[in-house]
Formats: C-alpha cells, structure tokens, sequence
C-alpha cells in the first residue's frame, strides 16, 4: 500500500520536532523558552490530526475493543 505523502506537512513537523529538543535544552533565555514552549507541541498534534482519516479512527477505536476489552471482559 502506497502512502501519499504531504511534504510540506513533514517538513512542518520536522521543525517542530527540533523545537521540542530546543525546548528541552534549558536555554538560558527565558522569553526563547517561553516562545518556543507555547506553540510548538499544539502545532506537533495539530498537524498530526490533518493527516488522520475519520475511517482510522473508527479502525482503532475496534480495534482498541477488540484488543482491551474483551480479555477484560472473558477475564472479569
């Protein structure tokens, strides 16, 4: 299965996988921190959820069923 790939989306998220170690570093600049730190991760998920279909979801919501609770369930 061939996957389509959106570069400008991984270019975007590579970025902010760098601003994730910048932000991890304890800069001594505290307003660098600060900026950083308040954008950088809503931006990481956000994008992730763009390339995220509604028939994944409804995949992994069965299969998370499937796979959780009904060993919880044969278990109980």
């Amino acid at each position: 299965m061939e996957k389509n790939r959106i570069l400008y989306i991984d270019y975007s998220k590579l970025i902010l996988i760098y601003l994730v170690v910048l932000g991890h570093l304890n800069l001594n600049n505290y307003t660098a921190n600060c900026f950083i730190n308040s954008f950088h991760m809503p931006a990481f998920i956000f994008l992730s959820g763009m390339c995220y279909s509604v028939d994944s979801v409804k995949n992994t919501i069965k299969k998370c069923c499937r796979t959780l609770l009904t060993p919880y369930i044969c278990f109980y």
